[in-house]
């Protein structure tokens, strides 16, 4: 299929300003007016090539982790809806593909709407319908596939032949990556589809060798002196060591466990609050060994 790169959509002559984490901030605030002021004087050409150390621009952040209100301000204010993030293991995401990765119908909605470009691959092998069909409702899927096939010869944008990472991933575009598909759950429209309970640990499953200089995992913030023993920052005392868990902090992730159990609920909750129950558990058993 062919491959085609549009310098108007990626572009790359002006000076950046920089998409700081206060504005990555800003793009969470239901308020528009708290965007609009953190950006007075930009202009829409300003968002698309300021971006952040990982390649993304603020309308990668809003359509990823931002408000439905965020999206569609920085599109109003001229932000390109088919800019595409050059991190090297995110080069050619457009605005729809962090929207999909984040199970946001709404944001893919809106940027359907505003005629985001569907006919794109990017450097993983997967495209916003491979994504989009283990990630979003049907409804939602059949938009995509109708944009997709409104103009059946237009040309298709490739990063996976051009910027390939060399690894390997989920949700990955069988048109595209039928070399990937040996010994792989091949539907119709993806390659080793996840789900929400899958997707945890699904990079170091499929590239076991390599899971030390992959993509790494999002870093953890640490706790302040103040956070770990109640002084002030700056304060001369030192940290001797955590504070034990009651008992009743110990039990309360069983509770809410035991909760989600009796409750209808979808396996998924049931997958995370285990998740969340162990994570505090652990928690409480490093403390625990530090006394």
């Amino acid at each position: 299929m062919a491959s085609v790169e549009s310098e108007s959509i990626h572009p790359t002559n002006a000076t950046p300003r920089a998409c700081t984490a206060a504005l990555r901030r800003a793009v969470r605030d239901d308020d528009p007016s708290v965007l609009l002021e953190a950006l007075a004087g930009w202009t829409g050409r300003d968002v698309d090539i300021s971006v952040d150390s990982s390649g993304k621009s603020l309308l990668h952040h809003a359509a990823w982790r931002g408000t439905l209100t965020s999206v569609r301000t920085l599109l109003e204010l001229g932000a390109c809806v088919d800019r595409w993030s050059d991190g090297e293991h995110n080069y050619g995401k457009t605005p729809i593909f962090y929207a999909t990765t984040r199970c946001r119908d709404d944001v893919v909605t809106l940027l359907l709407e505003r005629g985001a470009l569907v006919r794109i691959v990017n450097n993983k092998g997967q495209t916003p319908l491979s994504l989009a069909s283990s990630h979003l409702r049907a409804d939602t899927v059949e938009l995509i596939r109708l944009q997709e096939g409104h103009d059946p010869d237009a040309a298709w944008l490739n990063f996976r032949e051009t910027h390939s990472d060399g690894l390997l991933y989920g949700d990955l575009d069988p048109r595209f990556c039928g070399q990937a598909a040996a010994e792989a759950l091949v539907t119709p429209l993806a390659i080793n589809p996840t789900t929400r309970t899958s997707r945890r640990g699904n990079f170091e499953r499929l590239n076991p060798s390599t899971a030390a200089t992959g993509p790494k995992p999002p870093r953890t913030k640490k706790a302040s002196a103040s956070q770990l023993d109640g002084h002030e920052e700056g304060s001369s005392a030192a940290i001797s060591k955590p504070a034990v868990p009651s008992a009743a902090q110990v039990t309360s992730g069983w509770l809410v466990l035991e909760k989600t159990l009796a409750a209808p609920a979808a396996l998924d909750t049931v997958a995370v609050a285990a998740d969340d129950l162990l994570r505090v558990s652990f928690q409480n058993l490093e403390a625990l060994s530090t006394v």
